[in-house]
């Protein structure tokens, strides 16, 4: 996946987070990994550790060192925190990815990568049941603002996709769904299954970009931080501009209480 940064390509931030005089440990209070696991290797500062001997030749990929790296949340915590920048939770993803080129992939993430690619959701769904918690909603085919529910709203949270669809008929807003959306590709770059078919995920992000092309929306809203990262960042790192503003919808609420 052309954009991607590879593990190599962060060398410098590992070996800034290991040099002596920063291997500060501020994250590990800050690791929700370390209070269930109890162990170094489950913290950033050990993850980051694992990600320089890996570089080094010093260790290989093992079930072990899958464990280490994909017992990470990606919370993010770490990376508020640490004093240089290092960005341990980017680091960990590359190093899922690196993990996941030579086979070493966690059974179950491994089952639902592969449904996103058959019914565009990670969670073992039907595609055609993916907006079975709305029915009889009268939506226009095009309008300005268009509300990417996501897989977690539209399978898990479906309480809270309703909300949100009421929340923004409440506020009087010309909004519409996509009626044929796909997973954004969240779940495929995090769990490092990204690389191994770069072309799934560029296809998921081209395809919900050309529906609300044809919705006519100028806008989108998230309401999953997954979904928001994706088009904000990930899509773009791969060479996939969205050319609408995506919101999160507490900005959408902030931006319209003014």
């Amino acid at each position: 996946m052309e954009g991607r940064m590879r593990l190599e390509e962060f060398s410098t931030k590992i070996n800034a987070c290991m040099s002596s005089s920063t291997a500060c440990g501020l994250c590990r209070n800050q690791c929700p990994s370390l209070e269930f696991w109890g162990r170094e290797a489950r913290t950033p500062r050990g993850r980051m550790a694992l990600c320089a001997h890996l570089l080094r030749g010093n260790l290989f990929p093992s079930p072990s060192l899958m464990e280490a790296m994909f017992s990470c949340i990606l919370c993010g915590n770490c990376d508020a925190v640490c004093p240089v920048g290092a960005g341990p939770s980017r680091v960990i993803e590359a190093a899922r990815e690196r993990l996941v080129e030579r086979g070493f992939l966690p059974s179950k993430h491994e089952e639902r990568g592969s449904h996103v690619g058959r019914e565009h959701n990670p969670y073992l769904e039907s595609h055609a049941k993916r907006f079975s918690w709305l029915p009889g909603l009268n939506l226009p085919e095009r309008a300005p603002l268009v509300y990417f529910v996501g897989c977690t709203s539209s399978y898990r949270e479906k309480e809270l996709a309703r909300k949100v669809v009421e929340l923004l008929g409440k506020m009087g807003l010309n909004f519409t769904l996509l009626k044929d959306e796909w997973c954004c590709g969240s779940f495929l770059l995090r769990t490092g299954q990204g690389r191994i078919d770069g072309r799934k995920v560029e296809e998921m992000a081209r395809h919900n970009l050309e529906e609300v092309r044809k919705r006519g929306a100028k806008e989108i809203v998230v309401n999953c931080p997954g979904c928001y990262r994706a088009w904000k960042s990930d899509y773009p790192e791969l060479g996939i501009q969205p050319e609408v503003e995506v919101l999160h919808l507490v900005q959408l609420l902030e931006r319209e209480k003014n």
